[in-house]
């Protein structure tokens, strides 16, 4: 199983997911991106389905620049960490269809519980 992370590595929260990640998948499954503009180009490549996608937003720019692609990740279940509790951004989030929806101040170990949930859910579909 693949997974896509979407984030800046060098940031605190990107930093973090990516640790926890590599727990549950083996590296050359971890897909990286750290801008909105390769990973379009990656997705028009390959069709991205039965994914788990991470995006861990930094602003409200890589937000609003991920809708405009988001037909891209019409099979993919996101899993999407937004910067505050805005009711903007968190409406904004809303347009992705996260799977979840959590916030940088979001306790680590609740992140790590449901990403280990969905690699054993979509795992027993195969």
């Amino acid at each position: 199983m693949r997974v896509l992370f979407f984030g800046k590595v060098t940031s605190s929260i990107g930093h973090r997911m990516l640790d926890i990640l590599e727990k549950y998948f083996y590296p050359e499954n971890i897909e990286i991106y750290q801008s909105v503009f390769t990973l379009a180009a990656s997705a028009k490549r390959k069709r991205l389905s039965k994914q788990i996608g991470l995006f861990c937003i930094s602003d409200q720019e890589d937000l609003y620049n991920l809708i405009l692609i988001k037909y891209f990740f019409e099979h993919l279940h996101p899993i999407l960490i937004l910067p505050s509790q805005d009711h903007k951004l968190i409406a904004l989030g809303h347009k992705l269809n996260p799977s979840f929806l959590f916030f940088h101040e979001t306790d680590d170990q609740l992140i790590e519980s449901v990403i280990q949930m969905m690699d054993k859910n979509i795992k027993s579909k195969f």
